[in-house]
């Protein structure tokens, strides 16, 4: 009897063991925030030098790269700042000086320069083309990253993320097929939340960030105006928002910056308050009301875009001009090219895009 009940204790005590470690076995297999790197400052300070997608048509590799980073600082446990590719002038220089600790890269499209090759240390590739570096004597934090990236990607994380980043969005091909789509960009849930506080249709606001960059948040103008919505970091300010390049605060931003324009425009009809606001996002407020102004002096009617476009032109001529008034000369042919372009646009998501 007595040895049964040994022989029972005996595999009540291996059965807890098999178990204890096939569970522990499968959480570190499975859990990639179980591996953290001790950083020697607060903050991990990263730079995305992909220029891809900087008005791109196939894929968003900035937006890609911009996620994982704050996939890894939070699996890390620690916070981030993440520069966009214009922000440096020479991230290679910051990153040996060590205001930098990770570059993000694409090895397809771009060659390391010489002089740093043997200054630094490259991750395993990332999505095939891509891969993080950092300085060659930041072994650990280089251990870390690719015991991340090993385990992190094979997770539903990087999947999605790579679907919806790294593909082909075909608006096109929706409207040769005559067939509908429920997505536009990578960007679709944070334009259909802020385009809310416009009431507007999100497809207009979506037609508008295209003709803006392409959906790139790598873009930037001559002008400074920074990312998806093309804002300026004083206009951003103006309105209580910081870190543009932040996706979710650019368009939070630039719709805000709409609504404002939007305001400037109560008492036309629906379809010119959006055109007055289009052109005036694009041209500025001023000079729109200084349009609107000229068009009262030649008797115009200025609540409706059409005669406006009409009466632009005449503001081309230098010896145009309105008694009383120090309105300047204005082209205006990009401004209203810009209105026309965005609404043709939002016909066509209109037809091919799902409400």
């Amino acid at each position: 009897m007595d040895k049964w009940i040994h022989r029972g204790i005996s595999a009540c005590i291996y059965m807890m063991l098999l178990f204890f470690i096939t569970k522990c076995t499968r959480e570190w297999s499975l859990d990639y925030r179980c591996y953290h790197h001790h950083h020697e400052t607060d903050t991990l300070v990263s730079c995305i030098a992909v220029r891809g997608d900087v008005f791109a048509f196939e894929d968003f590799p900035v937006g890609f790269h911009y996620r994982l980073l704050k996939h890894y600082s939070m699996d890390q446990e620690m916070p981030s700042e993440i520069y966009p590719p214009f922000y440096y002038e020479n991230p290679w220089e910051e990153l040996i000086d060590g205001k930098i600790d990770i570059i993000a890269f694409d090895t397809y499209n771009d060659t390391i320069p010489d002089r740093y090759t043997d200054r630094i240390l490259v991750s395993a590739p990332i999505a095939e083309n891509y891969v993080w570096i950092v300085k060659s004597d930041n072994w650990s934090l280089m251990h870390n990253i690719n015991y991340w990236l090993g385990m992190f990607s094979q997770s539903p994380e990087f999947t999605a993320l790579e679907r919806n980043y790294l593909r082909v969005y075909r608006i096109r091909h929706h409207l040769e097929n005559m067939t509908q789509t429920a997505i536009i960009s990578p960007y679709d849930h944070i334009i259909k939340r802020y385009s809310k506080t416009l009431d507007w249709d999100w497809r207009l606001v979506a037609a508008l960030i295209y003709q803006e960059s392409r959906f790139s948040m790598g873009a930037i103008s001559t002008r400074g105006a920074i990312g998806l919505m093309q804002i300026k970091e004083s206009t951003a300010l103006h309105y209580g928002v910081t870190d543009i390049f932040n996706p979710e605060n650019n368009i939070k931003a630039g719709t805000r910056h709409l609504n404002y324009l939007k305001n400037m425009f109560e008492g036309m009809d629906s379809s010119n308050v959006v055109k007055f606001t289009l052109a005036a996002y694009n041209a500025g407020e001023g000079r729109i009301q200084e349009c609107i102004e000229f068009c009262r002096g030649v008797g115009g009617d200025y609540r409706d875009w059409e005669e406006m476009c009409r009466i632009i032109p005449m503001m081309r001529d230098p010896q145009a001009h309105i008694p009383g008034t120090t309105i300047k000369r204005f082209n205006g042919t990009e401004t209203i090219r810009y209105v026309d372009d965005i609404l043709s646009l939002y016909e066509q998501y209109r037809f091919a895009v799902l409400p």
